[in-house]
């Protein structure tokens, strides 16, 4: 699998990250723990605005619908919930910690632009 570019970071872009990396990188606001999908909500220069996600439903979470979600199978067909409160994480932050991605090049997994609006 293939390491995100920095032209890729971009609204609606789901990344397989690891969120020790992130923290390297002073991406104060993450706060789970395991390699997990995160969600592009916004870039903003050489910031993204950054959404955790799980496959775990619990009460409260928001799920994202499977109409929103494009890209692998196992991306699409499981429920996808939003995990908790999205944080800034910079570009380079991202890229670094995607070298866990699952994804390829030309077939990165996303969501509706529409749908990550709600979250900005």
């Amino acid at each position: 699998m293939t390491m995100l570019r920095l032209c890729e970071i971009q609204s609606g872009l789901v990344a397989h990250l690891d969120p020790d990396s992130l923290r390297e990188y002073e991406a104060a606001g993450c706060t789970v723990k395991g390699k997990h999908d995160f969600l592009i909500i916004r870039v903003d220069g050489d910031a993204a605005l950054v959404l955790p996600l799980t496959s775990k439903r619990k009460r409260g979470r928001c799920m994202i619908p499977q109409s929103a979600k494009h890209g692998h199978e196992r991306w699409t067909d499981p429920n996808t919930y939003v995990l908790g409160q999205p944080f800034w994480a910079p570009c380079h932050a991202i890229q670094e910690a995607s070298e866990c991605e699952l994804s390829r090049v030309g077939g990165r997994n996303s969501v509706d632009t529409s749908w990550c609006e709600g979250f900005m």
